[in-house]
């Protein structure tokens, strides 16, 4: 496994979300993605937080940049 970085994607009620440049464990040989459990509850708490405020806009873009 590598450190790298992917993209997440969600599909709720019609509703898109992508996550952008998050960080991951890569494997180089079967293309398998694992993200660390505190970066998958972070997403995972901002997802639902969007979901649960849903406006008109259908299509909604999240980038994670390094501090």
């Amino acid at each position: 496994m590598t450190s790298g970085t992917t993209d997440v994607n969600f599909n709720r009620n019609g509703l898109h979300i992508q996550v952008k440049n998050v960080p991951a464990s890569l494997c180089p040989n079967c293309d398998n993605k694992t993200l660390k459990g505190k970066v998958a509850l972070y997403i995972d708490r901002i997802v639902q937080t969007i979901i649960a405020t849903e406006q008109p806009i259908r299509m909604r873009e999240l980038v994670l940049e390094a501090a």
